[in-house]
């Protein structure tokens, strides 16, 4: 909304588009994702990305962080990349780049930000018809909506349909089964967890 003299709170809708699923376009490979600029015109691919990179470090990046060294960031990113789908461990990703552990933390902030990624939940565990269930796993009997909220931002990235979203916590006795977490996620202590789990597996 830079630019914009006057608040558009109550008159503007601002929606989160991401780009194209398998769901959506048969051409989406693991490859060259789903941008529709690159589906559209595949041979422009090898322009297109590299072309992205630099204009997302020179204005969005810039505009958001005072990031200095950009081309430890460009490395950042590329190292990132390799590590996706798996546990994110900000000292391994700190150590090969020379900067901190806190530099690290908000150089993944910004990039959550600015939509380049989305931090993977605990497990995701397939429970079949095509469907899968997100959790979470929480140490503490009590949890807050805030737990699920980067289960619910995957959740819409693979779609709401094929998704059941359920943060784990220690048992209750006052809060034994589960309850509604907030919109579209369940907490559960693990014994009803497991058992909801079994009941999908034979479903």
């Amino acid at each position: 909304m830079r630019g914009v003299t006057e608040s558009m709170a109550g008159r503007a809708a601002v929606l989160q588009l991401l780009p194209l699923s398998t769901v959506e376009s048969a051409k989406v490979t693991p490859f060259r994702g789903g941008y529709a600029e690159v589906l559209a015109r595949p041979q422009d691919a090898d322009l297109w990305f590299p072309s992205y990179i630099q204009t997302y470090l020179e204005r969005d990046v810039r505009q958001i962080s005072q990031v200095r060294d950009l081309a430890t960031f460009r490395r950042f990113l590329a190292l990132l990349a390799s590590r996706s789908g798996q546990l994110l461990n900000r000292t391994d990703l700190a150590a090969p780049l020379g900067v901190s552990v806190p530099t690290v933390a908000e150089w993944v902030g910004i990039l959550e930000t600015t939509g380049q990624i989305v931090l993977e939940v605990d497990f995701v565990v397939p429970a079949g018809s095509r469907r899968l269930v997100l959790l979470e796993a929480k140490a503490s009997q009590t949890v807050y909506p805030k737990a699920a909220r980067h289960m619910l931002s995957l959740a819409g990235s693979i779609g709401r349909r094929t998704t059941e979203c359920i943060v784990v916590h220690a048992a209750s006795k006052s809060a034994p089964g589960g309850k509604a977490l907030t919109e579209g996620a369940q907490a559960m202590a693990i014994g009803p967890m497991l058992e909801t789990l079994r009941g999908n597996q034979r479903s």
